[in-house]
């Protein structure tokens, strides 16, 4: 295990990174400490794939969305009032994910599982490159969209777990890693013996 911690100006931020020898995928914890609730300030952890023009998919509840393949046509539509999202949908971003989230090219893949509800794929500076950046949102303290609406500063401390697994190009390849990260199996053990047992 390795890890290192950082003290900010609105908090501290400890990050531990552990390689499991018995499963191939690299482990990320992260802490975000005394954070004071600051409004409009935004973590995220940022995982760049050295994959030009490569392919993102991530889960959604009852499916899987390919990024510039399977996006639902027309804008955000009007929301309340005279206010009106006319962004494309498919340029909306971060996007909610459910277990994991997948990059790929032709040669390799990745898939990141995620806890956190929101992820973004594209470069947050702007950059030129076309590469997938994986990247959950671990904390964004926000107004509501609502023009009357309550902040969301999140104060206190959070946790975060991730896992990441290379494998065959495809998100198909690397689901069933991202959901298990997700899904550990808990084993449960009852001493003491039971007649009416069925099983050995």
């Amino acid at each position: 295990m390795v890890g290192f911690e950082q003290r900010l100006s609105n908090c501290t931020v400890r990050e531990r990174l552990v390689l499991p020898s018995d499963v191939k995928r690299i482990e990320c914890e992260v802490d975000i400490l005394d954070w004071d609730g600051e409004p409009y300030r935004e973590f995220r952890l940022a995982l760049p794939v050295r994959a030009p023009g490569g392919h993102v998919a991530y889960e959604v509840p009852l499916g899987v969305v390919e990024v510039g393949r399977d996006e639902i046509a027309g804008t955000g539509g009007p929301a309340y009032g005279s206010l009106v999202y006319d962004e494309p949908c498919s340029e909306i971003r971060p996007r909610e994910v459910q277990d994991f989230l997948s990059a790929w090219d032709d040669s390799v893949g990745v898939t990141l599982s995620t806890g956190v509800a929101v992820c973004d794929y594209r470069d947050p500076a702007g950059g030129s490159s076309l590469s997938p950046f994986l990247q959950p949102v671990l904390l964004a303290s926000r107004r509501s969209c609502h023009g009357q609406g309550n902040w969301y500063l999140q104060g206190g401390d959070h946790h975060y777990r991730f896992s990441l697994t290379s494998h065959l190009p495809d998100w198909r390849n690397g689901c069933k890693a991202g959901k298990q990260a997700n899904h550990p199996l808990i084993a449960v053990v009852k001493f003491g013996l039971t007649n009416s047992a069925f099983l050995p």
